[in-house]
């Protein structure tokens, strides 16, 4: 029978063994972000899609911000068309390719609004916002005769960013540590459970469930036993006791 008490004090007693994986699991994804994964930055630009009907008319109702957001939907298939995705890969030119600008760009409507926004993440910051402002200049005129029932304005341009978006230094490092940490514990915890060695005269009565009539005394360097040791020192007594008389 598993005692999971006697489990726990012997996890306990390796708590250095724990400290040492939660330290080197820490350090290791550390060196790893910090020195071998490739830095990513982001840029992103935002597209606000009017309702031409509510723009002229100057009222605004639900049915027209519902319209809007439906035409935030389709612009952004439009605009993930290979034609209008060909345009972007011309004017940023350089080593872009389609399947690359497919692989770095991502569009989505911001919280269901009338908002699209454009991000491209690359290793370049300033490839990143060549793409996302390459795209705000041709979005516009592409998607108004495309659509023919709304416009776009562009909510401000994309600017380069001096911070890396990945990889996570700080969040890495501390999943690194608490990886190690969890490793260790369940690598010791198998480990124990896996033990069938005899501990002692108590660990023997729980494992058989028998009395214990004596136990073999463990032996010190030298060769001699413990109680060995005390039974010669008490019959040197005797013998000097004996002389005397």
């Amino acid at each position: 029978m598993i005692d999971l008490q006697d489990v726990l004090k012997a996890l306990i007693r390796r708590w250095p063994i724990f400290l040492a994986s939660f330290l080197v699991g820490g350090i290791v994804l550390f060196l790893i972000s910090n020195y071998f994964l490739p830095r990513t930055y982001i840029s992103s630009v935002e597209l606000y899609v009017n309702n031409t009907e509510a723009k002229t008319t100057g009222d605004v109702t639900t049915g027209d911000i519902d319209a809007a957001r439906r035409l935030s939907n389709t612009y952004i298939v439009i605009l993930q068309n290979p034609a209008v995705e060909e345009q972007v890969v011309e004017s940023v030119g350089g080593s872009l390719t389609l399947e690359k600008l497919e692989k770095i760009v991502t569009m989505e409507a911001v919280s269901d609004t009338e908002v699209v926004r454009i991000s491209a993440e690359t290793e370049d910051p300033a490839l990143s916002t060549r793409i996302c402002n390459t795209y705000a200049n041709v979005a516009p005129s592409t998607l108004e005769r495309v659509v023919q029932a709304g416009s776009v304005e562009i909510i401000g341009k994309a600017t380069a960013s001096d911070e890396p978006a990945s990889p996570h230094i700080v969040r890495n490092t501390a999943v690194g540590a608490l990886g190690g940490l969890f490793l260790s514990i369940v690598i010791l915890y198998i480990a124990n459970m896996m033990d069938n060695t005899v501990k002692g005269g108590s660990d023997l009565r729980q494992r058989i469930d028998i009395p214990v009539l004596g136990e073999v005394p463990s032996f010190v360097k030298g060769g001699r036993s413990d109680s060995g040791s005390s039974a010669a020192k008490n019959k040197r007594r005797r013998k000097r006791h004996a002389s005397k008389r």
